[in-house]
């Protein structure tokens, strides 16, 4: 396994396995082993070319067959600094909302309106649209899971305008910016329309998993990032990691901070149904329903190739799907995927700001042919 480190430029360090000799491994280390020539010339190339077409990754692990094959820290990144996980965010939240429904806290068809009764009420109290009425009051977790709430407008983006004619700058300071003006997101939440049946239409919807991080957070007592700890971050050898907050609660949809390698070790948990160091994590049964397809789409016009396979092609429990992976996605290039037909793993960070497709593409490219030819070969 070789690792590179990069400021713009390929350099090529020597392998970790001499570092790595004598040296005592916690049973949650990720193992490592020399990856065949092929994948390392394949890891060169997708630097290579990343660097030429000024695609600016951060980091990347590739895992197969159990073991850490090839790496690579770029452009200034270290293995040791947390990356801002962006919307890859959705999925840790996605498994918060698992454990509080295997301790009984929570369940699939609980009615966030329920959960939250005087937010949802001081909303309904002002409806004289019947559907909308019926929409808000019937949406439910399972629903929230999927992005299919009801509301046909993106909740992040309607409010974010609406906050914008007020001064609200970023994202970054939302939290502040609701203190200043006196409002509650959850309330405004129930504000945006909801417009459709809720499970019929999907609609990509941040706030909605913020509302999941707050309803984890009203019935368990505990921040998602608390409530994880013990339960998945811990047994993962994660140490406990920072999670943004609005209102005091965790962002849901954005906002948790994670190291390259605890992304690969949650992939690795991913790919062994929930299993990782000898010990069940997540329970199986949920991750294989979380990595399901519920709202499903074909591949782009004129996808030709295995190269364009990186499209998604559907939506599960805050997890996406393509024909060859299930994976987490954040803006700007934040991926855990998952490869079952490879036993492979891939995580990588960037901040490919313009269109965070060139990474997976580069991906596609020149990575996944390489496990893939070698998942073969091993049978």
């Amino acid at each position: 396994m070789r690792t590179f480190f990069m400021t713009g430029v390929l350099a090529c360090a020597a392998t970790l396995t001499a570092l790595l000799a004598g040296c005592g491994r916690t049973d949650t280390e990720l193992p490592r082993s020399e990856g065949s020539a092929e994948l390392d010339a394949a890891l060169a190339a997708y630097i290579r070319e990343a660097d030429e077409k000024d695609i600016n990754i951060n980091s990347i692990i590739i895992i197969q067959n159990g073991k850490v094959t090839g790496e690579a820290y770029l452009n200034g990144w270290k293995a040791e600094m947390p990356h801002q996980m962006w919307s890859t965010s959705k999925s840790f939240t996605s498994f918060a909302v698992c454990f509080a429904i295997e301790e009984g806290l929570l369940s699939l068809d609980d009615r966030i309106a329920d959960i939250f009764p005087e937010e949802s009420g001081a909303v309904l109290d002002t409806l004289t649209d019947a559907a909308y009425r019926q929409n808000l009051m019937e949406a439910d977790i399972k629903d929230l899971l999927v992005m299919a709430s009801g509301q046909k407008h993106d909740p992040t983006y309607v409010l974010g305008e609406r906050y914008s004619k007020d001064g609200l700058a970023g994202i970054d300071s939302l939290d502040t910016f609701l203190r200043k003006h006196g409002k509650d997101l959850i309330t405004d939440f129930f504000t945006v329309p909801f417009e459709e049946k809720p499970g019929t239409y999907n609609c990509y919807n941040s706030i909605g998993s913020f509302m999941l991080s707050a309803a984890v957070q009203k019935v368990t007592g505990e921040k998602v990032a608390d409530y994880l700890y013990p339960r998945l971050f811990k047994p993962l050898g994660i140490e406990r990691p920072q999670w943004d907050e609005v209102q005091g609660i965790n962002c849901g949809g954005w906002g948790l901070w994670l190291k390259p390698e605890d992304m690969a070790k949650t992939g690795v948990m991913m790919l062994g149904h929930g299993r990782y160091a000898g010990r069940q994590v997540l329970p199986a049964r949920y991750l294989a329903e979380a990595s399901e397809s519920f709202f499903s789409w074909d591949l782009p016009s004129g996808s030709t190739s295995d190269r364009d396979r990186y499209h998604a092609t559907g939506y599960g429990y805050q997890i996406w799907q393509n024909p060859d992976a299930f994976y987490t996605a954040g803006m700007w290039g934040q991926f855990i995927y998952v490869f079952p037909g490879m036993n492979a793993v891939i995580a990588a960070t960037a901040e490919v700001k313009d269109d965070d497709s060139k990474e997976s593409a580069l991906i596609w490219k020149h990575i996944v042919p390489v496990l893939r030819k070698e998942s073969e070969t091993s049978l």
